[in-house]
């Protein structure tokens, strides 16, 4: 008995060494993958997910400007996921298309969905948002604070760190970093006198900050 397993694993050996090439190439693009490609890292890298949140934090406070663009980026490295649209202003078409609008106000036009990010695209027309926002929550809570940029310290229910992100942003801005719309004439004709606001649940493992 004894000699039959053995002679099963020194199959199985004899196996795997000579078809190295096809087991243990693709064995180590595997592990390279999972240790190297940011993407793939920080679903389950703390620390790595961790730095990624400070050095995204630190380099909005230096000069207390937020580049949309580089957020989108670190959004999809930090915590990758997936998009939804509003069907009461978006429709699908070959792309995602704006129909409709609320007269004023906020009108939400696409929901990012992720482990650790949960996000909201919408327009409005009110471009006092984040100053009513401001005056509804403690200011001891204000990470950092612009015109058109807030973000502040929270927990949920069950007592896990989170940050709250608004920005307010052009309607140009959006363009130039939301390429799910094509912006047509018609679509322009609603955005005109709307405002780009987003807002960002961001959580996180290590309070850090």
């Amino acid at each position: 008995m004894k000699l039959k397993k053995s002679n099963r694993l020194k199959s199985v050996f004899n196996f795997i060494k000579s078809n190295y090439f096809f087991i243990g190439i693709p064995l180590l693009i595997i592990t390279a993958a999972a240790l190297l490609q940011p993407t793939v890292r920080a679903n389950w890298d703390n620390s790595y997910r961790n730095n990624l949140l400070n050095e995204w934090i630190s380099s909005i406070a230096k000069e207390n400007v937020l580049n949309a663009q580089e957020f989108w980026l670190f959004r999809e490295r930090y915590s990758p996921g997936h998009f939804t649209y509003n069907p009461d202003h978006v429709d699908l078409y070959q792309t995602f298309r704006i129909v409709d609008r609320n007269n004023s106000g906020k009108s939400e036009l696409l929901y990012y969905h992720s482990p650790r990010i949960k996000s909201v695209e919408s327009i409005t027309t009110n471009n006092n948002e984040l100053n009513e926002i401001v005056a509804a929550i403690n200011s001891e809570l204000i990470l950092l604070k612009s015109e058109n940029l807030l973000i502040y310290r929270d927990v949920d229910d069950n007592s896990t760190p989170l940050l709250h992100l608004y920005f307010l942003k052009s309607i140009d801005e959006m363009r130039k970093t939301n390429g799910f719309f094509d912006y047509l004439s018609s679509e322009r004709e609603i955005l005109e006198g709307t405002y780009w606001l987003h807002y960002s649940k961001i959580f996180h493992v290590m309070d850090s900050f």
